[in-house]
């Protein structure tokens, strides 16, 4: 056996080993295990089957929170959260709820996303966390101040980093998306998700060469890997004029996210699918209330540019000053103790 196609069976083999990768080594293109169809840029985590998942170490309010969030669950199917959750006004009930949802998600964004997906409270209900958390977003949504409230609670990374690439991936067959435009990033400042999750794969995507494996495409010191498609724009913002927007670009028809470039992105991970016990999610931004900007807001000679003035700081901000009022105002939910 030659001893190039032996490096590619012993890469292919480990590659199974490390995490069921899928490989046609014909095209060179890794695929997705849970689905082959599948494009982009994928993370992925060990599903749990008993929560929630505790350790001695969590700090006292971590702890209580899972310990309430699980009693919750378990108690109450989702048709009777939601039917708690929409008698609720702007009132101390409600501040506990959203204090205790940021301070999970601040925590480690992964495990609380675990909590939600994998809660077995109700076998017939897979998920039971994850819809009461749409539950109370949508009733945050209709709640004075809804925009800021809705981002920091929403957003499971706020982060202001810096992108070092970016890589396109195309979806000829795709309606709602056409392209997935992923960030290759340094993150400069984690204001809200303390832990990174491990870096994944691009899938889909041929880099013709190597053994038949795609690699991550990463240039030192990249650590976070976001995405979005051109195409949302369209489905989500209208102009001031009526008109609808048809693709997240620049006024100047570039797209919104450059290399070189720094941003502070609110984005949040959303599973996909799973296989066997790896579930696989990408990180996507929040475009919460139709925010002009997207959920990446970019940075320009200092300033963080809000277009439309969303956070009601004003459309061009010191990015020192937009980050400490957002640190703010944050610490107005997560130190909540009643009025």
């Amino acid at each position: 056996m030659k001893l190039n196609k032996i490096i590619k069976v012993l890469t292919i083999a480990v590659a199974f080993m490390l995490g069921s990768i899928v490989v046609n080594a014909q095209d060179n293109v890794l695929y997705l295990p849970c689905d082959s169809t599948a494009k982009g840029y994928y993370y992925s985590y060990e599903r749990v089957i008993h929560t929630p998942d505790l350790r001695s170490d969590m700090p006292l309010d971590i702890l209580v929170g899972y310990i309430i969030a699980d009693s919750a669950l378990r108690n109450m199917k989702p048709t009777e959260v939601w039917d708690f959750v929409k008698t609720l006004g702007d009132n101390d009930t409600l501040k506990y709820i959203l204090k205790y949802m940021y301070l999970l998600s601040d925590y480690d964004p992964i495990r609380y996303c675990r909590f939600q997906l994998t809660h077995p409270s109700h076998t017939e209900h897979w998920a039971s966390g994850y819809y009461a958390s749409e539950d109370i977003l949508k009733k945050v949504s209709v709640l004075p101040d809804s925009i800021r409230r809705g981002y920091a609670i929403a957003s499971d990374y706020i982060l202001h980093l810096i992108v070092n690439e970016t890589i396109t991936t195309e979806i000829p067959e795709g309606i709602r998306c056409k392209s997935l435009i992923a960030g290759h990033s340094t993150v400069l400042d984690k204001i809200k998700g303390q832990i990174l999750p491990p870096l994944g794969h691009h899938y889909g995507l041929s880099n013709n060469g190597g053994a038949g494996i795609v690699a991550p495409i990463m240039p030192n010191p990249t650590n976070f890997v976001f995405e979005y498609c051109p195409n949302w724009g369209k489905y989500h913002v209208i102009n001031d004029d009526g008109t609808i927007m048809p693709n997240i670009i620049c006024e100047d028809g570039s797209p919104w996210i450059k290399a070189g470039k720094e941003y502070i992105v609110f984005v949040t991970p959303i599973w996909e699918c799973s296989y066997e016990t790896i579930a696989y999610y990408v990180m996507y931004p929040i475009m919460y209330d139709y925010s002009k900007s997207y959920g990446m807001y970019p940075i320009e000679d200092g300033n963080v540019i809000d277009k439309g003035n969303s956070f009601g700081w004003g459309e061009v901000v010191p990015v020192e000053t937009f980050k400490q009022n957002l640190r703010d105002y944050i610490d107005t939910i997560k130190n909540y103790n009643g009025e």
